[in-house]
């Protein structure tokens, strides 16, 4: 058996490599930012892992095309799959998918139109949560309470930067300086500095949050945790754990819809509001642990 692994060059390759050596699979990586990534194509591999970029636009945007193209030669052969690829990382992409499939979340709106997003803005009830389309935890989220602020971001938003304000502190000084890291571990072979992205704004209705669910379900596995809120009132990227009994509703929840979805690999954040309604806030098929514990 040989598995072709579809990656990008800033992906950590270690833990790959050692999982597959302890059940003696051979591998071999196909880099789809390489000149002839259509050539590594045409090896013989019993079956694909797709480990997609998470940044920069640009890179998730040529990774998805080239899967694109040659899922006649990967269909039925690799995980996940190319609908769950197309949605990774982007909120966007992802409430879409929830629209599509019938899944419960909080409602939402992407504007393009700029005159559109300025009349929500002027009507719409406050506060209401402004997110950037890519961004792990609580990177590139705001909760906004006042409408000058909010008719303030939208013009921003279209005109100069969607991304926002982010506090000084370990984890965003290492986002800001993560393009460095990629060219440096690369031998500045790749430089993935991100272009300005404006003309949108996503939107989220604002719910009161009692807790968010951090559920993952492996094969016919469900497990999971409480993600506890810290003193800026966010759940995600607290990195902040709650372990104790997880309510059937909400596994029976995720059990169904990712049956429905084809998702039997995977993780789920699920919102439980203040009146017992759940959602789902975000699905990734890539995702990873913080603790030895998990």
């Amino acid at each position: 058996m040989k598995i072709g692994i579809i990656i990008t060059p800033e992906r950590n390759k270690e833990k790959i490599i050692k999982a597959l050596q302890e059940e003696k699979v051979d591998y071999e990586f196909i880099n789809l930012l390489d000149n002839d990534w259509f050539e590594s194509f045409q090896g013989q591999f019993s079956g694909y892992l797709i480990y997609p970029p998470s940044y920069p636009y640009e890179w998730m945007n040529v990774f998805f095309k080239r899967l694109y193209y040659v899922q006649h030669l990967i269909k039925d052969k690799s995980t996940p799959s190319l609908e769950t690829i197309s949605m990774y990382e982007s909120k966007i992409a992802m409430h879409d998918f929830y629209k599509v499939h019938n899944i419960p979340h909080v409602t939402s709106y992407t504007f393009y139109n700029f005159q559109d997003a300025l009349e929500y803005g002027h009507g719409c009830t406050l506060p209401v949560v402004v997110k950037e389309d890519a961004g792990s935890g609580a990177t590139g989220v705001n909760i906004i309470k006042k409408r000058s602020e909010l008719i303030k971001k939208i013009k921003k938003s279209f005109y100069f930067n969607n991304k926002s304000k982010r506090k000084f502190n370990i984890y965003n000084l290492k986002l800001k300086l993560y393009p460095f890291k990629i060219a440096l571990d690369t031998k500045w072979n790749y430089l993935p500095f991100a272009p300005k992205r404006m003309g949108f704004i996503h939107i989220q209705k604002y719910n009161k949050v009692k807790y968010e669910w951090r559920i993952i379900r492996i094969g016919d596995s469900y497990f999971g945790h409480k993600k506890l809120e810290d003193s800026d009132g966010y759940h995600s990227g607290t990195l902040n754990k709650g372990w104790g009994p997880i309510p059937y509703e909400i596994l029976n929840l995720v059990k169904e819809v990712s049956n429905r979805t084809h998702l039997d690999n995977a993780n789920f954040d699920i919102f439980e509001t203040q009146n017992g309604e759940l959602y789902f806030n975000e699905i990734q098929a890539i995702f990873g642990t913080s603790t030895e514990e998990q």
